[in-house]
């Protein structure tokens, strides 16, 4: 999908130096252009035009003082600036100047009647809009259509090096056209150019080349039946529009006033501009009736932002306005009836970017994250959650929606975001899973270990709100410790095995290990070639850091050990398999110790209060060469409602297999005494069962101490 950014005038950032440097609204653009075409030239395209200096010829100039009257400097060339009264606060020379030589084409479709340059002295804001007119003569416009239909300005931005439009009133009877700005840049008055064609809707003009229209739609047809006598695309441009209208008015978002301008033209994107509300479609990449809808909904949606907030709290909100912008193009303006085109840019590594990111059509995406605390944790509607995001009067949305989660939920935004991160990843029906069914493709980083002494610190640079997912493979078997690496508050690691890298079921999988800033890094077994997937959440609203995690070769291996009983069939040894039935052996090579360990408590990740089955083992023993010995004992304290205990008692021997360094083949010994009283529900017991004779193994365990 093809999207540019397109820089809106905002008076906000302009202060210090003479350039009109003014960031603003990037494009809505769906669907990928047709390679196949040709484009016309677009001579707005920031990337087509070399960067240009207006060459100035001064007209007219004028000493003024500070007053609390308003004060106009008129040329001989038909062009006024006025001054409201309290603008300055020092003598300042007023001056207007023509812009001569090379000027950079403006919007296609328009023809440029003058171009002008107002300056006052050092100031480039003012705290009240100046008023710049130009006499326009009526004889050059057609005489079939109101002027104010045909008088367009743009004002130029430095930094894109683009002309945008600016909104114009005009009056018809004294033949003037007047724009109002509190900043100062280039100003280009336009009429259109003969042969552009205009449409009229009740809330919209429409204006196109008919050839244009013509030679790019194609075959596109019509979606609706009303009578139209333009061409199709034309007619469903307008259609949509007025039903994306009245479907924002119904729900209360107020619209302006009087008809928006709508330019269709050869262009790869859309975009809306600031002080006009014109909304720009592209006909290639919008030919598909849905992204039509959806791209027109997203772009009226931006019409709203701006008529409801302005242009400076749109601009420092760029993210939010995308998010916004484009869930209420498809879940507010259509709803029931879907585009499913919101977000569609998706990236797989969606998370590694901050949640307030614009780049890479981030802003666009998070429109994902919108419908999963609207629709899926249901926290709000979106017409709550906009109006109190409008209210805010902070411009760091990060910390709106940390306080408006935390009076919605109890909870705030970290909590939010990492339950979002875990769908995103793990849920069948989160957006990326329908784009991908590998692991892999999700992964933002992948890592062999090998044997380092000192350990493997993987870090990077982590935004605020964001994740990461790390792939950790092995050169050979071992086991691992993992730990975080610069680790701060509200940090969390998650750690997961997939077999054959399928996704998992429509939740997130349970980790191996739940890290967090102050736990201990932990030891995991893993095979040559296997997968750890270690997920890393850094979910600060502001923090910036570098973070990671930190990976060695474990001294600890932890493995599995499952007991078999001799009596197999009887009642008694199965009631003592069901609550003593496996431990787990910690050995230490270096120290030459080997340590048994199973508390429920820790070790049960379904224990709670008053489970009926509460296990304690523990016990200890020696490594000498390749064979392990040493001895246990433990208990199973019953809560069936009378109570009930099984001991146990056992010695070992294992010897190191010669085939699998990490597996140890060996016997038990030993016995459980059970004493379980007789229930309404069952028989007691009071037997001891012995085993001893049967081979067992020690495994390699995933457990994490």
């Amino acid at each position: 999908m093809v999207k540019k950014q397109v820089a809106l005038c905002l008076s906000v950032l302009v202060i210090v130096t003479m350039a009109c440097n003014l960031p603003g609204l990037p494009n809505a653009v769906k669907g990928a252009k047709d390679p196949t075409a040709t484009p016309a030239a677009d001579s707005a395209n920031p990337a087509s035009t070399p960067t240009w200096t207006p060459s100035l010829t001064k007209l007219k100039s004028q000493q003024f003082q500070p007053s609390s009257d308003s004060q106009t400097l008129q040329s001989d060339q038909g062009l006024s600036v006025t001054l409201p009264g309290g603008v300055l606060d020092k003598a300042q020379e007023v001056a207007i100047s023509q812009v001569k030589g090379n000027i950079p084409d403006g919007f296609s479709g328009f023809k440029p009647l003058a171009t002008f340059d107002v300056t006052v002295g050092d100031q480039q804001t003012f705290n009240k809009p100046l008023a710049i007119d130009y006499t326009f003569d009526p004889s050059a416009l057609d005489a079939t259509r109101p002027a104010k239909d045909q008088i367009f300005a743009q004002v130029w931005d430095t930094a894109s090096q683009t002309w945008t439009l600016l909104d114009v009133s005009v009056d018809e009877t004294r033949h003037v056209a007047r724009v109002e700005t509190d900043h100062l840049c280039p100003v280009s008055f336009n009429m259109l150019l003969s042969g552009q064609v205009w449409t009229e809707t009740p809330h919209f003009f429409i204006y196109y080349w008919p050839s244009e229209v013509t030679q790019l739609a194609g075959p596109y047809k019509r979606h609706s039946t009303d009578p139209c006598t333009h061409p199709d695309y034309v007619c469903d441009v307008g259609d949509v529009l007025e039903k994306v209208h009245a479907s924002y008015t119904d729900k209360n978002y107020v619209l302006p006033d009087k008809k928006i301008y709508v330019f269709i033209k050869d262009i790869d994107d859309s975009s809306t501009t600031p002080f006009s509300k014109a909304i720009r479609v592209p006909i290639i990449n919008w030919r598909d009736y849905e992204v039509l809808r959806s791209g027109l909904a997203h772009e009226l949606f931006h019409v709203y932002q701006l008529n409801t907030l302005g242009v400076m709290t749109v601009s420092a909100r760029k993210w939010w306005m995308e998010a916004t912008a484009d869930y209420a193009g498809d879940r507010v303006a259509y709803e029931p009836e879907r585009t499913n085109q919101m977000g569609v840019d998706i990236k797989p590594k969606y998370l590694a970017s901050a949640l307030d990111s614009t780049a890479d059509f981030h802003d666009y995406s998070t429109s994902h994250f919108i419908d999963y605390l609207i629709n899926i944790e249901n926290v709000s509607t979106f017409d709550y959650l906009w109006s109190n995001s409008a209210q805010h009067k902070d411009d760091n949305m990060l910390l709106f929606l940390d306080q408006f989660l935390q009076k919605r939920s109890g909870t705030g935004l970290a909590e939010h975001y990492e339950s979002f991160g875990l769908y995103y990843l793990f849920d069948a029906s989160s957006p990326i899973r329908k784009l991908h069914t590998s692991i892999d493709a999700i992964a933002t980083q992948q890592v062999t270990y090998t044997e380092t002494p000192g350990g493997m610190v993987i870090s990077w640079d982590s935004p605020a709100m964001s994740a990461k997912l790390l792939r950790l493979d092995s050169d050979a078997p071992r086991f691992l410790t993992i730990g975080m690496w610069n680790p701060q508050a509200n940090d969390h690691t998650l750690i997961y095995k997939f077999p054959d890298d399928p996704l998992g079921e429509d939740s997130a999988p349970t980790p191996l290990a739940d890290l967090t800033p102050d736990a201990k890094p932990v030891s995991i077994h893993v095979e040559k070639d296997e997968a750890l997937y270690i997920l890393v959440f850094n979910l600060s609203v502001v923090r910036q850091a570098n973070e990671g995690v930190v990976v060695g070769s474990s001294e600890t291996e932890v493995y599995t050990l499952t007991l078999h009983f001799d009596d197999g069939a009887s009642d008694c040894a199965q009631q003592a398999a069901s609550g003593l039935g496996y431990v787990f052996v910690y050995l230490d090579r270096k120290k030459g110790t080997v340590t048994v360990a199973y508390h429920s408590q820790e070790d049960d990740p379904y224990w709670s209060e008053g489970a009926e089955h509460t296990v304690t083992v523990d016990g200890s023993g020696k490594l000498v060469g390749e064979e392990i010995t040493g001895s246990f004992s433990g208990t199973d304290s019953l809560d069936n409602g009378d109570g009930g205990s099984m001991n146990i008692e056992a010695t070992f021997d294992f010897t190191a297999s010669p085939d699998d360094p990490n597996l140890w083949d060996g016997v038990v010994k030993g016995e459980v005494v059970v004493k379980i009283p007789t229930r309404d529900t069952s028989k007691g017991m009071d037997c001891t069962a012995a085993f001893g004779t049967k081979r067992t193994n020690l495994w390699p365990s995933s457990k994490v101490p």
